[in-house]
């Protein structure tokens, strides 16, 4: 028997911290384990008479826990989740389409500067600058293309940025990101996951980006270059191809800090596509941002300001973060209370000043009413986003 896939979730919340994973197995079986956190895992086993019936049964599964069940994807074996490995993927023979999305995507962690000055040293690495978007996969079955959230959901629309991509009259699935530019919004191809029904996640990122760029070429007109040096902000809704940087070019942190841009992304030439959490991919800020629970509005001038706060993962604690009005107007402030009136727990990314942060309080934090986050729900966002204050969250 050997394991042809595997997901593993975690769920947590004010009543719940639980985890779940199942794997799919060559001879035609699911299985599966869940409870509580720490604690001794459930083992459940279901036999099909076919493969495919077993892949549905799988998905199903899966997509019942990620998507309406509110669990994230975890990576196996990890020290906080404790949840073992069924053993090592085989590469997959199930085919991604837009009806039967078979991917979601790896989730990149922060570095420190000091961690990111040692990563350039080393000759595996490459460096790219780190897009503020909304992570969006496209995938195709040679005909259509459909977009989908980090979490596998299918979202409302195709970025315009990326319809070029049905020149290919190929079946794929491209990770990258949807953003705003001064004059339009751009999409940002940065990895391939399949191509012609063949899984390329187990291929290194090289060999995946270089794939990638070699397909894109086809394109006519073939996709803008996203190189951070040399840009003059005239970006229009064209495809973006992310271009790869030794790690060693200084010169790249040097001018996206100069220029105020949000950070840089890391990349382990050398590893596969991993699902969920993974250090083959990092990032480093020089802004940090931060995605928080809005739990109420403090009255005050036009509309006043919202009240944040974050999870604390080893007990469930609610956090106070601070508060925020920068960046919102009058009209935005009744938005967000006419969310709360109705029960809502709204999700908001939060922008602020790590260097000045001390203690739980966010320093000049800002955001806006497009930063509300619709494709993440409140148990995801932990004080484990801010790791240097770990020790401040922990005494609250």
């Amino acid at each position: 028997m050997e394991i042809l896939q595997a997901w593993a979730g975690h769920c947590q919340n004010s009543s719940s911290d639980k985890v779940w994973a199942a794997c799919l197995t060559t001879d035609h079986q699911v299985i599966a384990v869940n409870g509580k956190r720490g604690g001794t895992l459930r083992t459940t086993t279901n036999q099909f008479d076919d493969a495919a019936k077993a892949q549905a049964y799988y998905e199903s599964k899966v997509a019942e826990k990620s998507q309406k069940n509110g669990y994230k994807p975890v990576p196996f074996d990890d020290p906080y989740t404790s949840i073992p490995s069924f053993g090592t993927p085989s590469l997959l023979t199930a085919t991604a389409t837009p009806d039967n999305p078979t991917y979601q995507t790896s989730h990149v962690t922060p570095i420190t500067f000091a961690e990111l000055t040692q990563a350039l040293l080393r000759p595996r690495f490459g460096i790219t600058e780190k897009i503020n978007g909304e992570r969006t996969l496209i995938a195709s079955d040679g005909k259509t293309l459909t977009a989908y959230n980090r979490c596998g959901t299918p979202i409302s629309s195709v970025p315009d940025a990326a319809r070029s991509l049905l020149q290919l009259d190929r079946q794929f699935v491209i990770d990258g990101e949807r953003f705003a530019t001064p004059h339009a919004t751009a999409y940002a191809a940065f990895d391939l996951l399949e191509l012609d029904g063949q899984d390329q996640r187990q291929n290194s990122f090289q060999d995946r980006i270089t794939n990638l760029q070699n397909l894109l070429e086809t394109l006519n007109p073939a996709p803008a270059r996203l190189s951070a040096i040399g840009w003059d902000g005239a970006w229009t809704d064209v495809l973006q191809l992310i271009v790869l940087v030794p790690s060693n070019n200084i010169d790249l942190i040097t001018w996206l800090k100069d220029n105020a841009k949000e950070g840089v992304i890391l990349r382990d030439l050398d590893a596969p596509y991993e699902i969920g959490d993974t250090k083959a991919v990092r990032k480093f800020k020089f802004r940090a941002d931060v995605d928080a629970i809005i739990t109420g509005i403090t009255p005050g001038l036009n509309g006043g300001s919202i009240n944040l706060a974050l999870i604390r993962p080893r007990d469930g604690k609610l956090i106070d973060i601070g508060s925020a009005r920068s960046g919102l107007t009058a009209a935005d402030m009744q938005v967000i209370a006419d969310l709360l009136a109705t029960g809502q727990q709204p999700v908001i990314r939060v922008s602020y000043l790590p260097a000045r942060t001390i203690g739980t309080k966010l320093a000049e934090p800002t955001t806006t009413l497009d930063d509300l986050r619709t494709d993440k729900i409140p148990a995801e966002c932990t004080t484990d986003q801010i790791p240097a204050n770990a020790a401040a969250f922990d005494k609250a």
